[in-house]
């Protein structure tokens, strides 16, 4: 199975020394905004 994975035609230095680079087509976003949407709708008790 992971012999049919093929390497991104494209990558792009991420500005983290710790991650390296990642494909050119993805996206950065804060950790924050991503879980701000899941939390938002929970109801503590």
């Amino acid at each position: 199975m992971i012999a049919d994975l093929k390497p991104y035609p494209e990558y792009k230095e991420s500005g983290l020394p710790w991650l390296g680079q990642v494909p050119r087509h993805w996206s950065q976003r804060r950790t924050k905004f991503l879980f701000r949407e899941r939390v938002s709708g929970l109801c503590f008790v």
